[in-house]
């Protein structure tokens, strides 16, 4: 629902029950974004409009997929990734993600379907929330390379990157078939540190990205670690490890709600 009045606001709870209000602009990585779960967190929803309401979707997974198409109309999709938030923000991704197939293919299908409804040529993301009734929803998508695919620096034949060049350029594109399970974790308002990166690069089939930006905010992304394993259960120890290693047990320093960033 478009929400341009007070009365709005409070018609969309009665139809939704559960309600996320959304600010039009500049609402991203949990920000501008306001859960209404009763009556009583009606309050904290700003009164200016235009709002966007969504009903609350209960969600089993978060997921994510890449593909980069040609200009030709050449599609290539990249393994399904798993996504992890904390405070409304990617805090790690694990690819493959743990789906059946047959979830794994629906999703492939509609992202392929929209990036040629929009003649799209690059790299394009499409992120789905999967229900707990197993239902796939479009949650949001990204005509550009994206966070949730930094893992193809490592864990694909050619990355996300040099595909999307390779599509503008009109090139042949490259496999982006899965190497290794890989994964990505965000270093999220932390401040460089040499010591934390040693540690890191300690953790084997790691390797980490520094973005190089001027200022640390918190929730800022600062960088990220790749992580590669040979299976997925040994992936997800090494993302624990690097977690770890990045935030200890300070992760809410770092990534704080927005209402106290």
């Amino acid at each position: 629902m478009i929400i341009n009045s007070p009365e709005d606001v409070d018609r969309a709870f009665e139809q939704f029950g559960r309600v996320v209000f959304k600010e039009p602009q500049g609402a991203y990585d949990g920000k501008g974004q306001y859960y209404v779960m009763g009556r009583d967190n009606l309050s904290k929803v700003p009164r200016k409009f235009p709002l966007l309401a969504e009903e609350f979707v209960n969600i089993h997974k978060e997921v994510s997929i890449v593909l980069v198409r040609s200009s030709g109309g050449e599609v290539l999709t990249y393994p399904v990734t798993e996504n992890y938030h904390y405070n409304g923000i990617l805090l790690y991704s694990i690819a493959p993600a743990e789906i059946n197939e047959e979830v794994a293919s629906k999703i492939r299908e509609i992202a392929i379907k929209l990036a040629e409804a929009l003649n799209h040529v690059g790299a394009l993301t499409v992120e789905f929330f999967i229900t707990r009734s197993g239902e796939v929803l479009i949650n949001e998508f990204a005509p550009r390379v994206h966070n949730s695919g930094h893992w193809t620096l490592m864990g694909a034949a050619v990355s996300q990157f040099e595909n999307h060049v390779r599509a503008v350029l009109d090139m042949p594109l490259g496999p982006t078939t899965l190497l290794k399970p890989s994964g990505i974790v965000n270093m999220l308002g932390v401040p460089y540190s040499e010591e934390i990166i040693k540690r890191v690069l300690a953790v084997p089939g790691t390797s980490v990205w520094w973005y190089g930006k001027a200022g640390v905010r918190p929730r800022r992304k600062m960088g990220h670690a790749n992580i590669v394993a040979d299976n997925t259960s040994e992936l997800r120890k090494r993302v624990n490890e690097v977690l770890g290693i990045v935030y200890g047990n300070e992760v809410d320093k770092y990534v704080p709600p927005w209402d106290s960033a």
